[in-house]
C-alpha cells in the first residue's frame, strides 16, 4: 500500500507580539533593515498598533528618514493618546530635524501626560534653551532637580543653560554637581576647565584639568594645559595629541567661534599675498599646512594651480573637504608631512599653526626645504602682551613668539626679504589678540 505523501503546511507566521519583539531586538542591535521588516510585519496584523509605529518611527529615524520617523510617531499618538514614549521620542526627532517651536509643543504634552516625571522635563529644557528661551529653560530644569535631586543630565543642561545666559559662577555650580554626582564623567570637568580659565582662575582650572587627566590618563588636552598652567619651563612644542584632541573636539563648532571672535588671519595671509603676485592667475603649487576648516584654503584658492591641504585633526578636515577648495587633503603630522617634499611647492602658508609650536628652528627649516627657489612662505603666529627673548606656552595652552627670535629662526633656514609686521588676528575676552604677519622668500 501506497504511502500517503505529507502536504507541507503554510508557513509559520508570528505574530504581531511576536514580530514588533523582534523588531525592538533588531533595532537593539542597529539591524535597522531588519527591525524596519519585522515593524511592517507587525503592522500588517494591527495597523493601528501605537507601540508598533513608535519603534518604527525610532528605526526610520535612526535612518535619516526625519519626515517617515515624525509621520509614523505623529501616527502613534493620535492612535495612542496616553502612549507617553511616542511623545518623547517625538519631541526628540523634531528637535534634531530644528522645528523647535514643535518640539517644545509635543514636550509640553508628554509634562501634561507625564507631570512627576522628569526625563520630559529635561527634554523640554533643552528645546527650550536651543530656542533661546532661557529664563523658561532654567526653571524647567530647577524643576526636573527638584523631582530628582541627583539627575545629572538636568545638572548639565542647567550649566550649559547659564552659561548662555553669561552667568559663569551659577554655571559652575551646576557642572560641579554634576560632576560630584557622576565624578567619573569628564564633559563638566571639560566646561569647568574653560569657566575657570577663562575668569583666571588658574588654580581651580589646574584642579579640573588634573582631575579630568585622573579619569583619561595620557589625555592630550589636560596633559598639555597642566604643563601651560605650572610649568615655568616652555616645552617645544604642544603634543600630536593634544592638538587632534582639542580641533576634534571643536571642529563643528569652529568657523562660528572664530566669527564670534572676529578672526582675521587668513584674510591678513590673503591680502599679503595680493600685494606680493597681484591679481590671481592659479599658477602656484600651494601648501595650506595646518589648514583646519579650510577659511584660509578659500582664500587661496584663486592663486593656486594646485592647492594641498595637511592638519592632524580629521574632524577639521572633514569641514575643509566640504569648502570644495582643495585638490588633496592629508591628515598627518606637519613635520612628518614635510619631510618628504623636498621642493615641492611655490607657497606655504601655515595660518596660526605656528601658535602650537615653541621652537620654530625645525619647522621653518623643513618649510624651507618644501619650497621651491624662489618661493615663499607666510605664517601668523602670537606675539602676546609681554614680548618674551624667544618663545614662551602661555596659560592659553598657544605659544607666543618674539620679533627677535623670528627674525633669527628665518634667517637659519635660509629665508630672505623677511617681513615681520605687528598685527591683530582676533579678539578673545573683549580684547585684540597680537601676533605678527610674516613674509619671507627663498633665494631665486
Amino acid at each position: 500500500m501506497k504511502k500517503k505523501r505529507k502536504r507541507e503546511g503554510a508557513p509559520h507566521r508570528r505574530s504581531p507580539q511576536a514580530e514588533l519583539q523582534r523588531a525592538i531586538r533588531f533595532c537593539s542591535e542597529e539591524r535597522l533593515l531588519e527591525a524596519r521588516k519585522a515593524c511592517r510585519q507587525a503592522l500588517a496584523g494591527q495597523p493601528d498598533w501605537p507601540q508598533a509605529l513608535h519603534v518604527l518611527g525610532v528605526v526610520n529615524f535612526r535612518q535619516g528618514n526625519h519626515d517617515e520617523a515624525i509621520g509614523n510617531l505623529e501616527l502613534a499618538i493620535r492612535h495612542g493618546p496616553d502612549y507617553a514614549p511616542a511623545y518623547n521620542d517625538l519631541g526628540n526627532v523634531l528637535h534634531e530635524a530644528g522645528r523647535l517651536d514643535d518640539a517644545i509643543a509635543v514636550f509640553r504634552q508628554l509634562n501634561e501626560l507625564l507631570p512627576d516625571q522628569p526625563t520630559g522635563l529635561n527634554n523640554l529644557a533643552v528645546a527650550l534653551k536651543d530656542n533661546g528661551q532661557l529664563e523658561e529653560a532654567v526653571v524647567v530644569l530647577r524643576e526636573a532637580i527638584g523631582l530628582k535631586e541627583d539627575y545629572f543630565s538636568a545638572w548639565l543642561n542647567l550649566g550649559y543653560t547659564l552659561l548662555k545666559q553669561q552667568d559663569l559662577p551659577l554655571a559652575a555650580g551646576a557642572f560641579e554637581q554634576a560632576s560630584r554626582i557622576e565624578p567619573a564623567k569628564v564633559e563638566p570637568l571639560k566646561l569647568l576647565a574653560q569657566i575657570y580659565r577663562h575668569a583666571c582662575d588658574d588654580a581651580m582650572a589646574l584642579n579640573a584639568y588634573q582631575r579630568w587627566l585622573e579619569i583619561e590618563p595620557g589625555g592630550g588636552i589636560p596633559g598639555h594645559m597642566i604643563v601651560a598652567l605650572t610649568s615655568s619651563n616652555s616645552p617645544q612644542r604642544a603634543t600630536e595629541e593634544f592638538v587632534r584632541d582639542e580641533f576634534d573636539r571643536f571642529a563643528d563648532t569652529f568657523n562660528e567661534k572664530l566669527d564670534k571672535l572676529n578672526y582675521q588671519a587668513p584674510q591678513l595671509v590673503a591680502q599679503q599675498i595680493m600685494r606680493e603676485y597681484g591679481e590671481p592667475e592659479a599658477s602656484l603649487d600651494v601648501l595650506d599646512a595646518g589648514c583646519g576648516t579650510g577659511k584660509g584654503g578659500v582664500l587661496l584658492r584663486p592663486w593656486a594651480r594646485r592647492l594641498t591641504g595637511v592638519d592632524l585633526s580629521g574632524g577639521m578636515l572633514a569641514h575643509a573637504r566640504r569648502t570644495g577648495a582643495y585638490d588633496e587633503l592629508i591628515e598627518e603630522e606637519l613635520l612628518q608631512y614635510l619631510s618628504g617634499k623636498s621642493g615641492t611647492f611655490d607657497l606655504i602658508t601655515v595660518i596660526d599653526t605656528f601658535i602650537y609650536f615653541g621652537d620654530l628652528r625645525l619647522p621653518l627649516t623643513a618649510c624651507a626645504s618644501a619650497i621651491r627657489a624662489g618661493g615663499k612662505l607666510a605664517f601668523t603666529v602670537e606675539s602676546g602682551d609681554d614680548l618674551p627673548v624667544g618663545y614662551r606656552l602661555t596659560r592659553t595652552g598657544r605659544f607666543v613668539h618674539g620679533r627677535d627670535y623670528l627674525e633669527e629662526c628665518l634667517s637659519a633656514a635660509g629665508f630672505v626679504d623677511r617681513i615681520i609686521v605687528p598685527v591683530k588676528l582676533r579678539e578673545e575676552g573683549n580684547r585684540p589678540v597680537g601676533g605678527f604677519l610674516v613674509w619671507a622668500g627663498l633665494q631665486a
